[in-house]
This record gives C-alpha cells, sequence and structure tokens, in this order.
C-alpha cells in the first residue's frame, strides 16, 4: 500500500477497520488457544489411562527402578597366570543386560561379590569355548 496517496481524511475510517480486524484475529487466537489447550488436556488424560493399561499389564519399567546388576550366566572361563599365581576369569552376562555388555571377571571377585550366584545353573558351555 503506498501511503504517499494516501488521503489523511480517511485515517478515522483505517484505523475503525484496524480495530475490528484487530478484535477478530484476537477471538480467533483465544479460540484456538482455547482448543488447543483442551486438546493438550485430553492428550494427557489418555497417555496416564494408557500408562495405566501397560503396568497393569506388567508392560512399563521405571527408569529409576534399574533392576540391580547382577550376574546370569557365565558365558566362558579362562585362566591366567599373574605374578605366579592362577587367576581364573569368568565372561558374564549380566542381567537385563545384551551378551554384547558381557564383561570379563575375576572369578574370586564375582564369588565375593555374588555369594549366591550359583555356578551350576548359570554355566552357559559350548564346545569350543575358551575353557
Amino acid at each position: 500500500m503506498e501511503f504517499r496517496n494516501f488521503d489523511p481524511r480517511h485515517t478515522g475510517e483505517l484505523v475503525k477497520h484496524m480495530d475490528r480486524r484487530n478484535e477478530v484475529l484476537m477471538e480467533a487466537y483465544r479460540s484456538m488457544f482455547h482448543e488447543l489447550r483442551k486438546l493438550q488436556v485430553e492428550e494427557e488424560m489418555l497417555m496416564r489411562k494408557m500408562h495405566e493399561v501397560m503396568s497393569n499389564h506388567g508392560l512399563t519399567t521405571r527408569v529409576d527402578e534399574k533392576e540391580p546388576v547382577a550376574p546370569e550366566a557365565i558365558l566362558a572361563t579362562t585362566e591366567e597366570q599373574r605374578n605366579g599365581k592362577t587367576i581364573s576369569e569368568w565372561l558374564i552376562r549380566w542381567k537385563a543386560q545384551p551378551v554384547e555388555k558381557a564383561t570379563w571377571e575375576a572369578a574370586e571377585t564375582i564369588k565375593e561379590k555374588f555369594p549366591s550366584f550359583c555356578l551350576e545353573d548359570k554355566a552357559e558351555t559350548s564346545e569350543g569355548g575358551l575353557d
């Protein structure tokens, strides 16, 4: 719009027109904001209900309730000579961890830290292992 050619006599009319447009836009904004807020509340209610249903079916785990670190199985064993002593090491698969996260640990350390860890039940032996 060219303001050089604008007639100042129409200023009042233009201001009224702009005020009406502003009112219409503000009403549309308020209406959209109200509808958006209702959708957010509905979404929150649905998410809570979904979490409740999943919890009742045992399909959720809480991040702050991590399962304690504990050995699940011995995947392999090896013996190593250190300072004239034979040290047994086990490749430990940890509970709630994929096999890729297995680590080599000293057998004595595992026995000390996890005295209830029953070796007979936990060994996953296979032919051609590292025994």
